[in-house]
């Protein structure tokens, strides 16, 4: 055996290769899916919901247990499995129903369906030509979300059967087509470099307030920034 170890361990690390290569690709095809999610009219809340199902991100009962939470972890719409990503926006009776609902009531030819989230979502925009239901998911998921909230956070009760219209119903606000955006009128001036020139960045919050400011001169940089928790708690530091 040479210094570069035997020809089966070199097929061994060709054969690893390989199938991190194909695995990357496919990770490159489905974030192809990821760009087009922004695109799309629903509102920006659902279009970040559906991001962070995607990448199971969504803090699900079965998430928060990996990360030592105590609390229940049981599914609240069907009272029958662990919560995890994939029972709640997929696989849950009560989901599949809702689905089924929302399907037969705007007569689409599509279903919510696949081995996991992420293989439902590309089947359904494959499926799915028309710009405006590929909306759907992102709406279906986001009403979901909110009553399972609800119930666990306000102690609500919900009929998931008066559900479906509520979707129905933001769906058909929705235009048929993706907007396109106008693009920003940018006004581009020169500075002039002998005179001093400054500027301020700053952020606001409901008690308070707080920022950094900075003053160029032709000769040094001078930064100042200012912390407040309330008006007359101002700090300021050079």
């Amino acid at each position: 055996m040479n210094s570069l170890g035997s020809s089966k361990n070199w097929s061994i690390f060709a054969k690893m290769g390989y199938n991190k290569i194909i695995e990357d690709k496919k990770l490159d095809n489905l974030k192809s899916w990821w760009v087009s999610l922004w695109k799309l009219n629903a509102p920006p809340r659902t279009r970040l919901l559906m991001w962070n199902i995607l990448e199971n991100k969504v803090p699900t009962g079965s998430l928060l247990k990996k990360r030592a939470f105590s609390g229940p972890s049981r599914c609240v719409m069907c009272l029958q499995a662990e919560e995890s990503t994939q029972h709640l926006f997929l696989s849950c009776p009560t989901t599949r129903t809702i689905w089924a609902q929302v399907i037969q009531s705007l007569d689409l030819n599509a279903d919510w369906q696949g081995v996991d989230i992420n293989s439902a979502w590309e089947q359904w925009w494959n499926t799915v030509a028309a710009e405006k239901p590929r909306n759907l998911p992102l709406l279906v998921s986001w009403y979901i979300w909110v009553k399972r909230n609800a119930i666990i956070f306000e102690n609500n009760t919900v009929d998931w059967n008066l559900l479906h219209p509520i979707i129905c119903a933001a769906y058909t606000e929705l235009p048929n087509e993706i907007s396109q955006k106008q693009p920003r009128n940018i006004i581009q001036e020169k500075i002039n470099k002998d005179m001093p020139w400054a500027y301020f960045d700053g952020a606001a919050q409901q008690q308070g307030c707080g920022g950094a400011s900075s003053c160029i001169y032709p000769t040094r940089i001078t930064t100042r920034l200012v912390w407040g928790l309330v008006p007359d708690q101002t700090i300021m530091q050079n």
